[in-house]
């Protein structure tokens, strides 16, 4: 799946979880992105775990790092009904005490430090990985719009709105399938009816 429609298919389901998580939407498409592998992982294929969390349902190769060493080993990963039900799961784990420095915050980067720290993942370079993808794909946009939802309105600055809209026309120019482009179709329109903007 290439990364516009990949964004396009969960970033309503990042922006809705906000709501009662408190995580921070580009915190989890970034993390959704890298760790699925744009969704075409055999584990977010078979299972639909974007996250690779593990538990029961079913076994699948993978990479941890031992004492800095990338080591392949067999472990078992959960299985979910779909992706909204992966999104919810892994929002409960972060919203474990282990990570309470990551839920709340408003600030992504602070969010990626915390989550490494806690020791989500072993790769070294995650933190790095995840910062990457939010500033390449402007992720943190979504991360206003779940604000200006959560505060019950879009009374957010002009030039703030027109940069959202202009990550979504992007997307927009880059998505072939059509249920992806209506989807980013709507959230412009939305957000353009909601500032005022014609």
């Amino acid at each position: 799946m290439i990364p516009s429609e990949f964004f396009a298919k969960i970033a309503p389901l990042a922006v809705g979880d906000w709501r009662t998580s408190k995580v921070l939407p580009s915190l989890t498409l970034a993390q959704a992105a890298l760790e699925s592998n744009w969704g075409e992982s055999s584990l977010t294929k078979f299972g639909n775990n974007l996250f690779g969390i593990k538990g029961k349902g079913g076994v699948y190769p993978t990479t941890e790092y031992i004492k800095g060493k990338a080591t392949k080993v067999q472990a078992q990963f959960k299985h979910y009904p779909s992706w909204r039900e992966s999104i919810v799961d892994h929002s409960t784990l972060l919203n474990r005490k282990r990570y309470a420095k990551v839920v709340g915050t408003r600030d992504w980067k602070v969010a990626i430090r915390e989550i490494y720290i806690a020791g989500y993942a072993t790769d070294p370079a995650y933190p790095s990985k995840l910062m990457n993808m939010i500033e390449r794909y402007e992720l943190y946009n979504y991360d206003i719009q779940a604000f200006r939802e959560e505060d019950g309105g879009f009374d957010m600055d002009i030039n703030v709105a027109q940069a959202i809209i202009k990550s979504l026309q992007k997307l927009w120019s880059l998505t072939k399938e059509k249920e992806a482009r209506d989807e980013i179709h709507r959230q412009a329109e939305a957000l353009r009816k909601a500032v005022g903007i014609k």
